[in-house]
């Protein structure tokens, strides 16, 4: 079994009211997204969309400004390709922290897992890392996967993975 995992496609990174932190260049990145989800779902492979919440706190709504749970911004972004119903919330940067994400995933017990989506540095780095302890054929969509961090943090990232025995196509 095969699984696309689509990390953090969500509003508050890539609609016209996100913070100046997000710089992902919104068409190029959902046009990519979709793209891959179209083409892995008619390949037979499980979609399972994956958003990032920061608990709903007035202190995390002053300090995050995104992402807050229960809010519109929050939400998977307008454009998204929504193809299955499976969807999982995580409150760190891996989406194996869900308890419910990391059991579906070992009952599913996918051979293989690609991952697609934001941040290639932050959560899509961790959910990969978390990935590779479950199945030997972890892989990342170089051209469905972004990041807003410089050059150096994303070579490092990028050298890290690899040496985890995880491959981007």
């Amino acid at each position: 079994m095969k699984a696309l995992l689509v990390i953090d496609i969500q509003n508050d990174y890539f609609w016209d009211k996100r913070l100046p932190i997000f710089t992902y260049d919104t068409p190029k990145v959902i046009n990519s997204i979709n793209e891959t989800i179209n083409k892995c779902k008619n390949e037979g492979y499980d979609i399972i969309y994956i958003s990032h919440l920061i608990h709903n706190f007035p202190t995390n709504r002053l300090l995050f400004g995104y992402s807050i749970k229960g809010s519109e911004g929050a939400e998977l972004y307008k454009d998204l390709n929504i193809v299955s119903d499976y969807k999982f919330n995580k409150y760190l940067p891996s989406a194996y922290t869900n308890r419910k994400f990391s059991k579906f995933m070992k009952d599913k017990n996918y051979d293989t897992i690609l991952i697609c989506g934001i941040d290639e540095t932050g959560c899509v780095a961790h959910t990969a890392l978390s990935a590779i302890k479950h199945t030997n054929n972890v892989i990342i969509v170089r051209n469905a996967t972004f990041s807003c961090a410089n050059k150096i943090k994303q070579h490092k990232t990028i050298d890290k993975l690899l040496s985890k025995n995880i491959r981007y196509i």
